[in-house]
């Protein structure tokens, strides 16, 4: 008898961790136009940043949120420091990032 063993999560592009699920291009979308809404009311959003950030809208993503969080920071910190620190603080500290498996 042949045993074969079936892997049933994904893994994350990035770190390799295994994730439950891809990021639908759904809710890719809906989290991209929450980033930007975000950008927008504290006055960051530039037409640059806007553009690289809805890239990520575009189809699944094949990334942890813990990951993808932190890609969407680092794309900011480009732009601007000060408002990339913003952002960690008010999103790590509302989704609980820190210290937490984020799948």
């Amino acid at each position: 008898m042949k045993v074969e063993e079936e892997y049933t999560s994904d893994i994350c592009a990035l770190c390799g961790w295994p994730i439950n699920k891809p990021i639908t291009k759904k809710e890719a979308a809906k989290l991209i136009s929450g980033i930007i809404d975000w950008l927008n009311n504290n006055k960051s959003l530039t037409k640059n940043l806007e553009k690289k950030i809805e890239k990520f809208g575009k189809g699944e993503l094949y990334i942890c949120r813990y990951d993808f969080f932190y890609l969407i920071k680092d794309i900011i910190e480009c732009e601007n420091e000060e408002i990339a620190k913003k952002f960690e603080n008010e999103l790590a500290s509302k989704y609980e990032f820190y210290g937490g498996i984020i799948s």
